[in-house]
Formats: structure tokens, C-alpha cells, sequence
């Protein structure tokens, strides 16, 4: 079961690298040659890993997990369970929509995990060029919220409980327990 599941991983990889393997080549060519294009090819490396490995704890959860948790999952990989659960979430609320804005890092999605208008956030942020704080602002004056003062506390980004809670099984969603 888990040489099927390595196996999966592998493809999965190996899947996104031919498809941006030619572009990447050039890219990083050119890019290389300055400490700016270094700095962006290394943050794209970044974000690119992080959408795998939600990617796999997605389908760790859905096919493997049989009551273990993402700090299970965490632990065969070498991450914590705090950075396997963001990364899945990530992946399972926006892998639809990633593709839709290419220019944004996982940062951006990580932010709005919560958020019930991301998409027209994203947007904005990918027309403009915005990092994640300038979304962060835009979304708050289009709140008619003051930008003059701290954004008021919220929990957008839930962590792994520090109790040891079972991964539910997506077999059982939508069932009463």
C-alpha cells in the first residue's frame, strides 16, 4: 500500500516537473544571473513544494490515514504537524483555483484560507502585482475597515490541535457519528 502510495508521489512530481520543465529551464537560466531572479526561482521552489506536499496529505488522508493524524503523516516526512495540516489545507480549499492565478505565491492562499472572498482577492492581487500584505490591506479598505489601525484579532489559521485528534475519514462526511 505504500509502495502504491510512493508511487503515486513520485508520478505526481515527476507530472508537474515535465510540465514546466522546458519554461523552468529558461527561466532559470536568465534567472540566475541576477540575486533577484535567484531570490524568485528559490520562493517559487518554495511555494511549488509546499502545493505537493498538500497534495500528498490530501491523498495520505483520503486513502491512508485510517484514524491517524496529519502529525503522523508529518512524522514519515520529516515536517511538523503544524506545517502538514496548513499545507493540506491549502491544498483542498484552493487546488481548484490555483491554476486560475499562477503568479501568486502558496503565501497568498495560505492568508485567505478563511476567507469567504478569496477569489476576488486573489485576483486583485494577481492584476496588481500585490504581495500578500498589500492583499491583506486591500481587503480590509474594501471592508470599509481602518487601515490606520491594526486589523483586529482574528483566528483565520487554525493549527493542529495540541491533543492528538484522528484525521476523519472522508468515507464518513456528510454521515451522522
Amino acid at each position: 500500500v505504500l509502495d502504491d502510495f510512493a508511487a503515486r508521489v513520485n508520478d505526481l512530481a515527476t507530472d508537474r516537473n515535465l510540465m514546466t520543465e522546458n519554461d523552468s529551464r529558461q527561466k532559470n537560466a536568465l534567472s540566475r544571473e541576477t540575486e533577484e531572479g535567484l531570490v524568485d526561482t528559490a520562493q517559487q521552489s518554495v511555494s511549488q513544494c509546499r502545493w505537493i506536499v498538500g497534495e500528498c496529505a490530501g491523498l495520505w488522508t483520503q486513502k491512508y490515514a485510517r484514524g491517524r493524524t496529519d502529525a503522523d503523516f508529518a512524522a514519515l516526512i520529516g515536517l511538523s504537524g503544524d506545517q502538514v495540516f496548513q499545507r493540506r489545507r491549502v491544498w483542498e480549499t484552493f487546488a481548484d483555483l490555483r491554476d486560475n492565478y499562477s503568479s501568486l505565491k502558496w503565501s497568498h492562499f495560505y492568508s485567505a484560507i478563511n476567507w469567504d472572498d478569496a477569489a476576488e482577492c486573489f485576483q486583485w492581487a494577481q492584476e496588481t502585482g500585490a504581495t500578500v500584505a498589500e492583499m491583506k490591506a486591500w481587503r480590509r479598505a474594501i471592508r470599509g475597515e481602518d487601515l490606520t489601525t491594526a486589523p483586529e484579532a482574528q483566528d483565520d489559521i487554525a493549527y493542529v490541535p495540541a491533543e492528538p485528534t484522528a484525521v476523519h475519514d472522508p468515507d464518513t462526511y456528510g454521515t451522522a457519528r
